[in-house]
C-alpha cells in the first residue's frame, strides 16, 4: 500500500495577500499595540495609533525602498493607521576592474500594517523602473539578479515602529516578484509630521 502526501504551493503574491489579510483580520480585533513596552501611551482597541497622527512622513532606507538600491530617500502617507503610500528614488552600483554597473530606482507602493499597532508586522507590494548605466565592459556583473533597465515588481515584509512623536523605525525583507529580481534584508529610519 502507498501513502503519497500532495502539497499545493501558493505563488508569492497570494502569499503576501494572505499575510496582509492575516494582519488586517489580528488588527480588527483591537488587540491594542506593543507601545506601551517602549514606553509608549497605551494603545487601546479605539486607538488608530501613531500612524494616523502622523501621515506625512520622510525617511532613508539602506538597502530597502526603492529595492534594489544601497541607500533611498522616501516619502510616505498614511493614509489610514494600517495602509501607507510611499515613492523614493535610490542608487546603488558594482565595479569589478574597470567596469561598473550602476542601477538608479525610481519607485512607489503600499504598505500595510496592523490597524493601531505602533509596532506592528508590515507587508508591502511596490514598482520601481531600474535604470542601469554602464562604464566598461557589464559582462557578469548584476545588481540582485538586475543587468538592465526595465520596470519590476517587488514584495516587502517586516517589522515596523512609528512613535507618537513620529519617529519610525523599520528592518525588513524585500524580495523579487519579476524579472529574476534577488531579495535582500532592509532597514529604515525616518520621521512622520
Amino acid at each position: 500500500m502507498k501513502i503519497g502526501m500532495s502539497i499545493r504551493t501558493r505563488s508569492l503574491p497570494s502569499r503576501l495577500l494572505s499575510c496582509s489579510a492575516l494582519l488586517l483580520a489580528i488588527g480588527s480585533f483591537g488587540l491594542g499595540g506593543f507601545g506601551a513596552a517602549f514606553g509608549e501611551k497605551e494603545a487601546l482597541a479605539f486607538d488608530d495609533g501613531s500612524r494616523s497622527m502622523h501621515r506625512f512622513g520622510v525617511y532613508v532606507s539602506v538597502l530597502g525602498d526603492p529595492f534594489p538600491s544601497l541607500w533611498g530617500i522616501n516619502v510616505g502617507y498614511n493614509l489610514e493607521s494600517w495602509m501607507r503610500l510611499h515613492a523614493g528614488y535610490g542608487s546603488t552600483s558594482v565595479g569589478s576592474g574597470t567596469s561598473t554597473l550602476t542601477v538608479s530606482s525610481l519607485g512607489g507602493g503600499v504598505h500595510f500594517f496592523v490597524p493601531g499597532w505602533s509596532l506592528s508586522p508590515v507587508v508591502g507590494v511596490s514598482i520601481t523602473n531600474l535604470t542601469a548605466s554602464v562604464s566598461g565592459s557589464v559582462s557578469g556583473l548584476s545588481v540582485n539578479g538586475i543587468s538592465s533597465s526595465g520596470l519590476f515588481t517587488y514584495g516587502s515584509a517586516g517589522l515596523e515602529w512609528q512613535t507618537y512623536s513620529g519617529l519610525t523605525i523599520g528592518v525588513g525583507y524585500n524580495f523579487g516578484l519579476s524579472g529574476g529580481l534577488g531579495g535582500a534584508p532592509s532597514a529604515s529610519f525616518g520621521w512622520y509630521f
